[in-house]
């Protein structure tokens, strides 16, 4: 990512950016069962095909106008550990979709 960029971007294969018509910095929805994001789509050709990153523990506060996206605004704790109580942050199910 580069400067001006979201603090926290969606990371995508170029492959499958490239397929599902997205650009480099391009704003996108992700959305999950428990909520949604919007943020920067940038290429990773480290990640898996069909698979997107967005990294937890940063990004915008639900309410701020900041930059950035908060993962934990895509999970919920009906998806949290049973034990520890701590929210699942890996393999939440979401779609991306352009802000149009």
């Amino acid at each position: 990512p580069s400067l001006g960029a979201p603090d926290n971007p969606l990371l995508m294969h170029p492959d499958d950016m490239a397929a599902s018509g997205f650009s480099e910095g391009q704003i996108v929805r992700v959305i999950s069962r428990a909520g949604s994001v919007e943020t920067g789509i940038f290429a990773d050709q480290t990640l898996r095909r069909e698979t997107v990153s967005l990294s937890h523990g940063f990004g915008a506060r639900i309410g701020s106008t900041a930059n950035g996206a908060a993962m934990s605004q895509l999970t919920d704790l009906d998806e949290a550990d049973s034990i520890t109580g701590i929210p699942r942050m890996s393999g939440v199910a979401v779609r991306v979709l352009p802000i149009q």
